[in-house]
């Protein structure tokens, strides 16, 4: 048995010496082919939400909610996130980028995390902020965040 009738068979037909049969066959690939493609799109979405004022010591402070257009299937997960966001020269932030079902911590104003892969990239995401002891109040701002999904 040839490698196209092992691969037929294994779909319950087996096509050997059947034209008709590969006929129907390819033109059900040829068919199907534009839904499995579309299925497997990837693309991102940017968000830039307003500057954040973070106050008080202690307190988590959010930004407003960065919503994904609605082209966005709800079947697409993340893949990943890209972010930054200034802040004044010498102040310090604790920083974290969240989704409904978790928040993941940044070490930096910029980078990228595979931390949120895997979940719907059709939700919200938004930024959280703290002051650490000592710190005065300060303004986050060039906050922004791109989402590569799939």
């Amino acid at each position: 048995m040839n490698t196209r009738g092992t691969v037929i068979a294994a779909w319950g037909t087996d096509c050997q010496g059947d034209r008709h049969c590969w006929r129907v066959l390819t033109l059900l690939l040829l068919l199907a082919w534009p839904a499995a493609i579309l299925a497997g799109t990837a693309g991102s979405w940017v968000a830039e939400p307003a500057s954040v004022r973070v106050a008080i010591e202690g307190r988590d402070t959010t930004s407003e909610r960065m919503s994904p257009p609605s082209s966005v299937g709800e079947d697409s997960r993340l893949q990943t996130v890209r972010w930054r966001f200034d802040v004044p020269a010498k102040a310090r932030v604790e920083a974290w980028i969240c989704h409904r079902a978790k928040c993941i911590p940044l070490s930096s104003s910029r980078g990228k995390s595979q931390a949120l892969a895997g979940v719907p990239a059709s939700t919200p995401l938004w930024f959280q902020f703290r002051l650490p002891s000592d710190q005065r109040a300060l303004t986050v701002q060039g906050l922004q965040v791109i989402a590569e999904y799939r």
